[in-house]
């Protein structure tokens, strides 16, 4: 044991004091002796004097900080040495305590005067743990919320981190000391999580920095857990009770703010000490069980939000869903909470799981299970929060954890019926595509083996432009807008990334996606029209100041905005645009618009032109911008225009990335589009066909198709190479039968044609025959050569004419074997089958090349007469009917679509007979599949191009037998958008069609009157009338069927019974959809005249009379017509369905007597000859394989109007004639 050495006075006694200088001195030697003993190693009672001096309030109280600030160093001191006992009454414990506070204020910061001392003092305190005696001091409660209030306030980024360990430390004493926290300490605990700012929005918690208040907060919540408890619980407790009480006596009033911020900061605080120390919430967690459960709506939106928060936290140890399972599952309930504001905070959890990485492979197929549902929920914002979500995560989280189920139902969500889903779903679809293209490019260059969801990515683009289908002009406006933002990355002004960007895109559509892509290059080509149209009148209106021809000018410019705003959703809207626009009369502005439009820019100019031209518009008003940025793309050849060709040549040459073939069939369609993008690279196009190999088995086809298109449009500049005009001759009497067309083409444009002309026809017929071995080249030459060169190979027709029928057509040298199937694809069908098909073509060919010469019909009959052969005898061509199966589908498939191309002429179309129209008709219900498929695809192109008459719509409705559910359903797709685009217009052109469309049925060869045959006819009529009925056309159709039975059928005028029947057959289901949908079928104001070559007028007055009061339908048929219809389930919630018919009778315009077939009329039928032919409606599945050419979007249909007293004869979709009664 050792004695204290310091023996000097610390305090003079009397009127004599020490000077500062002094005292500090002899303050600094005590401290550094009691400073160097430990505790029990010095003699107890040598403190005794200098425990006495130190509490004397001269030295406590002193107005010197140094003598303060070591006056509490050697207090600690005495109490390290004196532990565990203090020597000092509570009272002076109590001005001890007071002082060590005000001394540890002094660890601000390393400058503060005597901070040593400071640190010196809160080490002592915290290793002697000598801060506990506060606790049980008078005014212990004051000092302990001082002392945290210091230290929270000290407490910088600048500190030590020994300081704050230490104040750590110190505070934990307290709190495990302290029987009751003072509410202030509480407070000023949890206000370090409360004071962080509201939670964010966003869903996926991001990692910020926090400062060393929260951190203090943070460990004494951790190391305090079970004291601190209790406290939190009733902090929580308290503002929700209070909350409560307010709104107990009617749970649907809403809180006042101040109670509400009260509420949301105490959710807010859980949520954090979550985040902190999960077990400090042990006794709040039933509590928000309980919330979950409320009536009230915030209570229960603030705990889901609470909880889906919680499930963000990815640093905790313990997993929310096995900690708190109960919660867990009360939670989960909240996906059905009747709020969809709830809904969407439940999301927002659900979407926290999905990328927290530390949750079980169950919980995470639950959260999948969860999001699928919400995106079918009956709440947009719902749906719309599914996309967004989802759009908000980034790529990898997407492509390890979002199983492809989710993404799918993603893309359902872009054809959404609400516009904020489809734009969330859109563009969610874009950002993934655009995050996933590093990975989807990877295919092609073959670095690696991609997963299934990186596969996905890839049908992106498919499944955003599947929705042009869906005909909605907003959609259509969101389509482009996120194809070229995200998908084609319009920004990107490197020419060969951003060429192979839209390469590897189009490599990846499926056939229906690619054809709405390659719609949008050729309908630019429109679109530019109409701009120039409204730009040339812009400049005469001249902002409204017009010299001359006003109203010419006024109609004009009323003209070209009608046109305009038909491509907008808004049109109103996009209407007063224009008109605003026009008046402006700024020239730059329009000089700015045909520069983004010039083909002979680049895309640098272009995209310069675009950037200048928005840029200004908004400054001059900024509501025309979102109009006119639209319109600026739909005019500007983003896809097609110079700068992409040099990159596409590469492609094409050098198979770069695997891309040859895409590129080749891009440039193709350039061709066809904008073949004067290729002016500046016809010699790099020219360079391709000359060092083609034409023994290899890489095609030339299209880069011939794209130099003949080139020189078609510009005749002007072929080139005169000799080295090319020879590999141009080897390609027409050595290629393939597709490169000698293409060559053929691109001789007979060149400046020596006579002289080719002559030597090329020499060539074909030397030595032609069906030996030979370029045999099909020379025929696919002669089909050009006949349609291109008429005059000269008209010489040689009788010559061509016989060796084809005799030696190709009527001569099979493979004959039918008994296992022949029905269909090959053409790469592996036989040559001889190929012969006849170019025989076919070239027949056909020559007729079309004559169109106008005199006597053409009689040359044309024929051959009309052959085509109508070889669909009546189901392709069988031969006399020894031999002909293989799958010989005669692809023959009776080219004979239809030769008869189509022929009808497209008005010359040839006169000459088609009813009989022969209803025999090629009958191919869309031809046994074969892809017979079926590719007539009717191109029956479609055919009617998309307006090239075909009205009757051309009927074959498209036997559709409705089709097995084949996709095909069929894309049939729909295409009907629908017809009907959309007539019904725009006001036209009524395919409700016109009924009464042809009943016609055919009545000549249709499974036609009979067994009632389970009339019921299949009447499934006929009845897809008919889904498709096109409204309550605004339904008297149209009906007064259209009524009108049949005033007629009897010119083409067999004992079988007109037949289509009274089918009137008959067609009022009844009308009558249903009537009832079942409670519209009113009214009295048509006109008085339509039927098609004249179909149908012809009853003259005698009595026939006529007992035809319209005869009903020639059985009420028992009438009551199976129920049964299939979509309606049947409306139809019999009511009464009876033969009463409900009677009722709608009464109203009807013409009053019928009801009364059975007669036997006369049934004779009628009965003694009918029966049917040649009867098609196949069960047929087995197949995929589809699709030749020749796709359809293209709907393009218009002309209209037709009539003023209410004419009769209108529905004739065609050409003239619809109209006659006075």
């Amino acid at each position: 044991m050792v004695c204290l050495r310091f023996n000097e006075a610390l305090v003079q006694k009397g009127t004599a004091r020490l000077s500062v200088g002094e005292v500090l001195r002899r303050l600094r030697v005590l401290q550094a002796e009691l400073a160097d003993h430990d505790q029990e190693q010095v003699e107890r009672s040598s403190l005794d004097a200098v425990i006495a001096e130190l509490v004397n309030e001269t030295l406590i109280n002193h107005k010197d900080k140094g003598v303060r600030a070591y006056t509490a160093c050697c207090l600690a001191d005495i109490l390290r040495l004196c532990a565990p006992d203090a020597p000092y009454t509570p009272s002076q414990l109590n001005s001890i305590f007071e002082l060590f506070v005000s001394q540890l204020k002094g660890l601000t910061g390393p400058e503060m005067p005597y901070y040593a001392q400071a640190f010196y003092l809160l080490e002592s305190l915290s290793q002697v743990k000598s801060i506990v005696l506060m606790a049980d001091l008078s005014n212990g409660h004051v000092l302990t919320i001082e002392l945290f209030r210091v230290f929270f306030e000290i407490a910088t980024p600048e500190q030590p981190r020994n300081v704050i360990i230490s104040m750590v430390d110190i505070l934990a004493q307290l709190i495990d000391e302290s029987a009751m926290l003072p509410s202030k300490v509480i407070d000023m605990i949890f206000s370090q999580f409360t004071g962080l700012g509201s939670k964010t929005s966003h869903p996926f918690t991001l990692k910020i920095e926090r400062p060393p208040a929260y951190i203090m907060a943070k460990q004494l919540c951790n190391i305090c857990a079970e004291r601190l408890q209790r406290y939190v619980c009733q902090y929580f407790t308290d503002i929700v009770f209070e909350a409560n009480r307010s709104i107990d006596e009617n749970f649907q009033v809403e809180l006042d703010e101040v109670m509400l911020q009260d509420v949301e900061k105490a959710h807010r605080l859980v949520y954090e000490l979550y985040v902190a120390s999960p077990p400090i919430l042990e006794n709040v967690m039933p509590q928000l069980e309980q919330e979950l459960m409320a009536e009230n709506v915030t209570f229960r939106l603030l705990s889901t939000s609470t909880i889906s928060e919680m499930l963000s936290v990815k640093e905790q140890k313990i997993d929310f869903t096995k900690e708190y399972p109960s919660l867990w599952k009360s939670w989960l309930s909240r996906g059905n909470d009747k709020s969809p504001v709830i809904r969407i905070k439940w999301l927002e959890g659900l979407f926290n799981v999905l990328v927290n990485f530390s949750y079980s492979t169950e919980v995470m197929a639950t959260v999948v299970e969860g999001i699928l549902a919400k995106y079918v929920d009956v709440d947009e914002k719902v749906r719309m929060t599914v996309c967004k979500m989802l759009g908000s995560l980034d790529y990898c989280t997407v492509r390890e954890k979002i199983p492809s189920n989710v993404l799918d139902v993603l893309s359902d969500r872009s054809k959404d019926r609400k516009q904020v889903v489809r734009i969330e779903a859109m563009h969610c679809l874009g950002k993934l595509y655009n995050m996933a293209y590093n990975d989807i490019s990877l295919i092609f260059l073959s670095l690696e083996n991609l997963n299934a969801t990186t596969e996905w990515f890839s049908l992106i683009p498919s499944r955003i432009l599947h929705t042009i289908y869906i005909n909605d002009k907003e959609i259509n406006i969101l389509l482009e807008s996120v194809l070229y933002e995200y998908i084609l990355d319009y920004m990107e002004i490197d020419d060969t990334k951003r060429t192979q960007r839209m390469l590897v895109m189009y490599k990846n559509l499926d056939s229906r996606a690619k054809q709405a892509f390659l719609s949008l290059g050729r309908n630019q080509s429109k679109y530019v029209k109409i701009a120039e149209y409204y730009l040339g009148i812009c400049e005469k209106y001249n902002g409204g100041v017009i010299s001359d021809n006003e109203k010419r000018i006024l109609s004009s410019l009323n003209d070209a905005i009608t046109r305009l705003k038909s491509l907008y959703g808004d049109p109103v809207k996009a209407e007063l645009d224009f008109e605003k626009f026009s008046r402006l009369n700024d020239r730059r502005l329009y000089k700015l618009l045909k520069d983004c439009m010039n083909l002979s820019n680049d895309y640098k100019q272009i995209l310069k032109s675009q950037k200048e031209f928005l840029k200004r518009i908004e400054q001059v008003s900024s509501a025309l911008v979102g109009t006119f940025k639209f319109f600026v793309f739909k005019i500007s050849p983003m896809l097609y225009n110079k700068s992409v060709i040099s990159p596409i040549i590469e492609y094409t040459r050098f198979n770069k990335n695997m891309l040859a073939d895409t590129a080749r069939e891009l440039l193709k369609e350039i061709s066809l589009i904008q073949p004067s993008v290729y002016k500046a690279h016809v010699t790099e196009i020219s360079f391709l066909i000359k060092e083609h190999n034409i023994e290899s088995n890489i095609s030339c086809t299209d880069t011939l198709k794209v130099y003949a298109q080139f020189i078609s449009s510009f005749p002007q500049d072929i080139s005169t190479d000799p080295r090319l005009l020879e590999a141009v001759t080897s390609f027409a009497l050595r290629g393939s039968p597709s490169e000698s067309k293409q060559a053929v083409c691109i001789l007979l444009h060149s400046i020596n044609k006579e002289k080719v002309l002559h030597d090329l026809i020499e060539e074909v017929f030397n030595d032609l025959c069906v030996s030979s071995l370029y045999f099909l080249t020379k025929l696919s030459a002669l089909s050009q050569l006949v349609l291109y060169a008429p005059d000269e190979m008209e010489l040689k027709a009788d010559q061509y004419t016989s060796f084809l029928i005799k030696e190709v057509l009527l001569v099979n040298l493979i004959s039918e074997e008994s296992n022949d199937e029905d269909w090959v694809d053409d790469n592996v069908l036989e040559d001889e089958c190929k012969a006849k098909i170019l025989a076919l073509k070239i027949l056909v060919n020559r007729l079309r090349a004559n169109m106008n010469a005199d006597g053409v019909q009689q040359l044309a009959k024929p051959v009309f007469r052959l085509l109508a052969s070889i669909m009546t005898n189901m392709g069988e061509i031969s006399k020894e009917r031999n002909t293989p199966l799958r010989f005669q589908s692809h023959i009776r498939l080219v004979a239809g679509r030769l008869l189509l191309k022929l009808s497209s002429l008005s010359v040839f179309e006169e000459i088609i007979s009813v009989e022969d129209f209803y025999k090629m008709a009958l191919l869309v219900q031809d046994p074969c599949f892809q017979v079926r498929y590719n007539f009717v695809k191109k029956l479609m192109k055919y009617l998309n191009l307006d090239k075909l008459t009205a009757r051309y719509y009927i074959p498209i409705f036997l559709i409705a037998h089709e097995p084949e559910e996709e095909f069929k359903q894309e049939v729909v797709r295409w009907i629908k958008s017809c009907v959309s685009v007539s019904r725009n217009r006001e036209t009524f052109t395919l409700e016109y069609s009924i009464v042809r469309f009943i016609h055919f049925l009545a000549h249709h060869p499974d036609f009979s009157t067994d009632v389970d045959d009339l019921i299949d006819f009447a499934k006929y009529i009845n897809f008919y009338l889904e498709l096109l009925a409204t309550s605004d056309s339904l008297s149209l159709l009906f007064h259209l069927v009524q009108r049949i039975k005033q007629f009897y059928d010119l083409i067999s005028p004992e079988n007109s019974d037949r289509l009274y029947v089918l009137s008959d057959l067609s009022q009844a289901l009308i009558r249903i959809m009537a009832m079942s949908n409670s519209w009113t079928i009214q009295i048509y104001p006109k008085k339509l005249k039927l098609p004249s070559e179909l149908y012809a007028i009853l003259t005698n007055p009595k026939i006529a009379s007992e035809i319209a009061k005869r009903v020639y339908v059985d009420k028992d048929i009438e009551e199976r017509l129920v049964s299939f219809t979509k309606f049947s389930r409306l139809v019999k919630k009511r009464k009876s369905v033969v009463e409900k018919i009677e009722l709608v009778k009464k109203i009807e315009p013409v009053k019928k007597r009801l009364s059975k077939n007669t036997s006369k009329s049934q004779k009628k039928l009965e003694n009918t000859v029966a049917p040649l032919r009867r098609s196949r409606r069960v047929l087995q599945a197949v995929n589809y394989v699709e030749n020749g050419d796709d359809d293209e979007m709907t393009d218009e249909i002309i209209s037709n109007d009539g003023s209410i007293e004419s009769e209108i004869e529905v004739d065609s979709l050409d003239s619809d004639k109209m006659e006075k009664e």
